[in-house]
Parts: C-alpha cells; sequence; structure tokens
C-alpha cells in the first residue's frame, strides 16, 4: 500500500489532474473576458443585471477560487516540471550500452545483412551516420565488431520545457491582472494634471504622477498627405520632470513599465471661468466628443461645432443638466467672447487648442508572456522535431559477415522502422564519392 505521502505526491503531478485545472482555467478567462470585471470596466458592470454582482460573476480575478484555482494550477505544473528533471536529465546523460546479435535481434526494428564485407559496411556505416549526425560509437573484438549511434538526446527536455512554458504564461497573466492598467484619455496642448485622475478601463492606477503636455501637432509631407501626430509628453514626480519624450503613432513612450501610446489628435477650443476666485481653463472637442463640469454644479458644458477661420476660432456650445434630455442653454461664441451661464457665471472663449488622445497601459506581465510564449515554442520544436533515437549494430566474422541491426525511436515502431530503411538503403550505397581532378574518388581504397 502507497505511503500517504506518496499517494498526495502523485495526485498533485496526475496529468489528468493538470488537464483538468487547465479546462476550469480556460473557463473562467472566457467567462472573464466576455464578462466586464470590476477591476478593469467598473462602468460596464454598473449596467449589468445585480444578479452577475451577487454571484461574484463580476469579480471572478478577485475571488478565494479563482486564486485557489490559480495556486492549485501552478503547484501540478511546478510540480510536475520538478518531477521530469531527474529523468531528462538522467536520460539526456545516459550513454548507450552495447548489445549482443541475440539482444538485437529481440528489438521490434531490427535488420539483417550476409552481402556485405566487414570493411566494406563499417566504412558505409560510419558515413552513414556521419551524414545523418549521429554521435556513435565502435567497441572492436574478436572477430566482432559491437557499435552503437544515437541522437536528439536534446528532444527529451521538450515535454519539461513545454510543462515550464505553461507555469509562467499563467504567471504572467496573473501578474498582468493584478499589477496592470489600461485607459484612454484625451486632453489639450499646455494641461498638467495627475496620472491618477485618468479614467481607467481596465485596473487602477498606483503611480503618483503628473502629466504635462508641452505641445501637439499634426505634420503633413510635401503631397499635402498627414504624416503623423506628435505629442510632446512630460512626466514629473515631486514637480521634477523625470521624463520627456514626442511620442507619435508607432513610437511610444515607455517609462517604468507604463507606456503611452500616440491615439489620436484633433482641434479643439480653449475657455476659462473662474470658480472660487481661481481661474480654471478647460478646452473641448467639436461633436461633444469631451465635456467640463462646471465647478460647483450639476452644469455640464459640450461644442457642437468648432470653425477656425484664418486663425481666429468660433464655437457653438450648449450647457446641459444632469437629469435634463435638452440643453438648458445654447450658443455661438467667437473667441474672446464670454457666455453668461444662469446660477454660474462666465465663460470666455480663450481661442483655438491642439488636442490629443493618448492611450496608456502598463502590464508588468509582458516579459513573461513572451519568455514563456518563446519557451512553448522552443519546447515545442525539441518535443516534434529532435525525437531521440538509438541504433545498435554488430558485425560477426571477416568477408562475407552477418550483420545485425536494430533501432528504437521516440517517434515509435514506424519512426524507427523508417529510421532503419533509410540506414540500410544508405550503407547498400555508400558514401557519395567526390570527384577530384575530373577522376572519381576510389573510397575502398
Amino acid at each position: 500500500m502507497e505511503k500517504p505521502v506518496k499517494r498526495i505526491w502523485n495526485f498533485i503531478i496526475s496529468m489528468k489532474v493538470g488537464v483538468f485545472l487547465l479546462i476550469l482555467f480556460a473557463v473562467f478567462s472566457v467567462v472573464g473576458t466576455v464578462i466586464p470585471q470590476e477591476s478593469f470596466a467598473p462602468d460596464k458592470v454598473e449596467a449589468l443585471n445585480p444578479v452577475w454582482q451577487r454571484l461574484g460573476i463580476t469579480h471572478l480575478y478577485s475571488s478565494f477560487f479563482y486564486r485557489l484555482l490559480v495556486f492549485a494550477l501552478c503547484l501540478n505544473l511546478a510540480s510536475c516540471t520538478i518531477h521530469r528533471f531527474p529523468k531528462a536529465l538522467k536520460v539526456f546523460k545516459q550513454v548507450p550500452l552495447y548489445k549482443t546479435a541475440a539482444q538485437i535481434e529481440e528489438l521490434p526494428v531490427h535488420h539483417k545483412m550476409t552481402d556485405m564485407q566487414q570493411s566494406h559496411f563499417q566504412k558505409n556505416l560510419e558515413a552513414a551516420l556521419k551524414a545523418k549526425h549521429f554521435q556513435y560509437q565502435l567497441q572492436p573484438e574478436e572477430e566482432t565488431l559491437n557499435g552503437w549511434a544515437q541522437k536528439g538526446r536534446i528532444g527529451v527536455w521538450g515535454s519539461f520545457i513545454v510543462h515550464l512554458s505553461f507555469l509562467i504564461l499563467i504567471l504572467g497573466t496573473v501578474i498582468g491582472h493584478v499589477s496592470g492598467f489600461k485607459g484612454f484619455f484625451g486632453t489639450y496642448e499646455g494641461a498638467t494634471f495627475p496620472l491618477n485622475q485618468i479614467k481607467m478601463e481596465e485596473g487602477k492606477i498606483q503611480e503618483d504622477w503628473t502629466l504635462r503636455i508641452n505641445s501637439a501637432t499634426e505634420k503633413f509631407d510635401s503631397q499635402g498627405l498627414r504624416e503623423n501626430w506628435y505629442t510632446d509628453l512630460s512626466i514629473l514626480q515631486n514637480g521634477k520632470e523625470v521624463k520627456r519624450q514626442v511620442l507619435s503613432v508607432n513610437h511610444p513612450l515607455v517609462y517604468k513599465g507604463v507606456t503611452f501610446y500616440q491615439s489620436s489628435y484633433g482641434q479643439g477650443a480653449l475657455f476659462f471661468t473662474t470658480a472660487q476666485g481661481k481661474k480654471v481653463n478647460f478646452a473641448l472637442q467639436e461633436h461633444a466628443q469631451n465635456y467640463f463640469q462646471l465647478p460647483g454644479t450639476e452644469l455640464y458644458v459640450i461644442a457642437d461645432s468648432i470653425t477656425v477661420s484664418s486663425g481666429r476660432i468660433s464655437v457653438n456650445y450648449q450647457i446641459l443638466g444632469k437629469e435634463s434630455p435638452t440643453p438648458l442653454q445654447a450658443g455661438a461664441l467667437n473667441q474672446g467672447e464670454k457666455a453668461t451661464i444662469p446660477n454660474f457665471g462666465d465663460i470666455v472663449l480663450t481661442g483655438p487648442v491642439q488636442f490629443t488622445e493618448l492611450v496608456i497601459k502598463k502590464d508588468p506581465g509582458v516579459p513573461l508572456i513572451w519568455l514563456g510564449s518563446a519557451l512553448l515554442v522552443f519546447g515545442l520544436i525539441l518535443a516534434f522535431y529532435f525525437k531521440s533515437c538509438h541504433i545498435w549494430f554488430v558485425i560477426e566474422g571477416e568477408g562475407q559477415s552477418r550483420i545485425v541491426l536494430g533501432a528504437t525511436s521516440a517517434a515509435g515502431l514506424e519512426g524507427a522502422q523508417e529510421l532503419l530503411d533509410d540506414l540500410v538503403q544508405d550503407i547498400q550505397k555508400g558514401p557519395k564519392r567526390k570527384i577530384i581532378h575530373g577522376l572519381e574518388e576510389d573510397w575502398q581504397n
């Protein structure tokens, strides 16, 4: 009867348990992707039926069961990896033992030859093994020549590396879910604001940084075609600039694992108002792409349309209420004009301003994802294309000798038979002769 500890260990490293846990993990991942999660999209969760929230479907990744599942899966993969390592190392370092003719004939795949002299067979065999990149060894004895050949030993690491890659991929995914975030924001040149004020689509911002948009520009080539959008962005910490870069499409800014991507660009209108005796600047994009909430009220300003002519701007604006289905006020402003908002005060149109739209993203699990993916590909290549195979052979007698060959392969009996058939064919053909000064090399002498 197995000891309890051994039975527990065998259960942990069981392939059936691993497959079952992987299926559960995949199901959770699909559900967590299809149904919005509180940690990634709180706004979308609010729009769902409260039943989903009560069932815990909207916070799967923070649930006890999910964390337990990830722990169990990582434990299974780590245990399997540890369990396979000594065996893989032993097979990799193992040197084949010589076999007698009788032992070779007991192999499922073997072949006998009697129509070739020993010297010719040995020369042809060595040439064939070298051509197929085999490592081989010969052991001459009285009227007998024993030997073995092997290749593809590195393939024994394929399964081990695949298990390790799955473990790394899961760890990378979990780290990305727990510590990562993704969001989108639009702002105007000259704006300075805290990073944590950006509304995230996924995750939460922990970094205590301040962003400053030094400039936003759009450039065209000599044919009038858009070349690119550019944003001169500064990152501040404790009032000190720690990173500054002009980013553009396909040229993001990266700082401490946080990446800023250029997404879009547009024309906007710059306003100012006064709140509690302080001047407050704000900017709007046309077609109500954004809004500004007037300080201390539930009133919102949007720009319906923006027109720029000869460097001067005109704006058609609307004032919306939180509960009102129609605008409370609407009008048109030219640059330098003001509009008086009842129960609030004035807003003044200062002039045109350039808008930039950026995507912000942090995924600390990405390096592990890349590493795991590379290891997975490498492990699969080793497992499928570097099959470990062995050949044994014995030559008995001199002159017309009796020759016995046998083969085994990690590719199975068919693979071993194909390997041995190819080898026998190459031995019978002999090595390809070289042409030297128009004469064919005599390899038999």
